[in-house]
């Protein structure tokens, strides 16, 4: 399933099944974790989901196609603290990744 990249969704709202959106000048890891999930912070499992075909999350092509993967997948919860709490140490471990 292709999502409109124009489409408004609810910060809050759950995505249901894994949909797929793309990379452009304008549209980055982030706003669509924004757009998705609600919180810039939870593009590391936009990342992680889509990690076997990116390289560096600051040099991704536009483009290119990722899989948002549905919420529940990886526990993203908006209103959870620790959610956010978790998915920004995982920001840390990513970029650790490449300060090799």
């Amino acid at each position: 399933m292709t999502v409109d990249s124009s489409a408004v969704v609810e910060p809050t709202a759950v995505v249901p099944e894994a949909i797929t959106d793309t990379i452009t000048v304008t549209r980055f890891l982030t706003t669509m974790s924004r757009k998705y999930y609600g919180d810039h912070r939870f593009w590391v499992y936009i990342y992680e989901e889509n990690a076997p075909k990116l390289r560096h999350p600051d040099k991704i092509r536009p483009g290119t196609v990722v899989v948002i993967p549905p919420a529940e997948k990886y526990g993203i919860d908006v209103n959870d603290p620790e959610s956010v709490k978790k998915a920004s140490s995982k920001i840390g471990e990513i970029y650790s990744r490449f300060d090799k």
